[in-house]
């Protein structure tokens, strides 16, 4: 029997922009897109960024929400120790606007540092970075490609790996493709 190969693509937004929510927010949910949010949480309820109740609303729609950062700042700006205590804060606010189950970081920027990579460990189970390209095993889970949709005026990126009809989404879990089904571990 043949074994074929089959992509499975879903949508990332760096930085919670409002018109995300405004425009993009009707076509994700009538068309059922897999669609994260990597969500700075300083700029949430600035203006032209969500709201905490349009962030908790996109939440409960079956958005994935990833970390990044409280102000989009790169890792490299942090020493460790301050880099832990951001993502703690991070961590913190999702929990208070009740989203506790973010276990996905998109480096701001793209930006990344080997150097504070056990920090990001310790708080995440993903690591999304802007290299271009497709995941394919074996990879590392902190170092996820993504290839972007549009130029750098947009936010919008997607991020994709083929594996034998498996892929990791932001949550971390693999999932195994059948038809059009998708089967999360």
């Amino acid at each position: 029997a043949k074994v074929t190969t089959r992509a499975m693509v879903s949508f990332m937004d760096d930085d919670c922009k409002s018109e995300v929510y405004n425009i993009l927010r009707p076509v994700i949910q009538s068309h059922s897109i897999p669609y994260t949010l990597a969500c700075p949480t300083g700029h949430i309820n600035k203006a032209g960024y969500m709201t905490t109740e349009q962030l908790k609303d996109m939440y409960e729609l079956g958005v994935t929400i990833a970390g990044h950062t409280k102000t989009e700042s790169a890792m490299t700006d942090f020493t460790p120790d301050e880099l832990d205590a951001v993502l703690s804060e991070c961590e913190n606010d999702f929990r208070r606007w009740g989203i506790d189950d973010v276990m996905s970081y998109a480096y701001c920027n793209g930006i990344y540092a080997d150097d504070n990579m056990g920090i990001v460990k310790k708080h995440f189970r993903v690591g999304f970075t802007v290299d271009p390209g497709i995941n394919q095993i074996p990879y590392e889970s902190y170092y996820m490609k993504r290839v972007g949709v549009f130029s750098n005026t947009a936010s919008i990126g997607v991020s994709f790996t083929t594996i034998k009809n498996q892929y990791i989404n932001a949550n971390g879990k693999t999932a195994e493709t059948t038809g059009n089904r998708v089967r999360c571990e």
